[in-house]
Parts: C-alpha cells; structure tokens; sequence
C-alpha cells in the first residue's frame, strides 16, 4: 500500500492518492481463495480554514483474478468505480488532534460486483 498526499496553495488545495494490492491467501476452513485485488482511491479537496474541508473522492477497485476453490462456483473478476462528496472536520481533543471525515461513495460502473453505495465515516487521532 503506498499513500501519498500533495497540499497547493499554503494547504487550500488537497490531492491525496491510495494505491494498494492485496494478495489473499486461501481460507483453510472453507477451501476457499479469494483472488488478488488491486484498489485506487483518490480525494480532491478543499480546506475552507483550519477546522473544515470538502471534496470530490473515488475508488477504483479490479479483481485481477478469479475466486477459487471448491464448493461454490468461482467468482469471475470483479471491478468498481466509485465517485462522490467528502467532508472532514479536525478539532482538538485536549492536546490531540482529531479528524473525522464522512464520503459517500456512489458506484458509477461496476462489473461483476453486487452494487451499492457505500458511506464511510473515519476518526483519526494524532498521537
């Protein structure tokens, strides 16, 4: 997994990058492998003061390959798009800094892959 994040214009501006692979091994109780996965997320934001930003995010999701293992049919490759809004709000926790961020990700294509939206809220606490 590699993360990379890019601040513009004394930190008003965000672009913020995710790629990631995943390499599953099989499941010893069902037999069962879920096939290797590749995964980019990005965010472009905008940080209104030093509380508050928004922002477009996405995901791009590719199973590279198939599902294997006995007892149900393997799944073939699956692959999702996904676009929407984004909103983080950072404050202060005592002498810590927090940020809880709210995206809601809307599937814009999706091949072999059981739709959906998805609405993900996060919590981060500087240690």
């Amino acid at each position: 997994n590699v993360a990379v994040t890019r601040l513009f214009d004394d930190g008003k501006y965000e672009l913020s990058v995710n790629l990631g692979v995943m390499a599953n091994t099989q499941n010893h109780a069902t037999q069962y492998r879920t096939g290797t996965e590749f995964h980019a997320d990005y965010l472009l934001g905008y940080h209104l003061n030093s509380a508050w930003a928004v922002g477009v995010t996405g995901s791009y999701y590719l199973q590279t390959d198939s599902d294997s293992g006995r007892g149900v049919g393997a799944v073939v490759d699956g692959e999702v798009a996904t676009l929407g809004p984004a909103v983080m709000y950072t404050f202060k926790a005592g002498a810590r800094e927090v940020s809880v961020s709210v995206k809601w990700l809307r599937e814009i294509e999706a091949n072999n892959h059981t739709p959906g939206d998805y609405l993900l809220v996060r919590s981060i606490m500087a240690v």
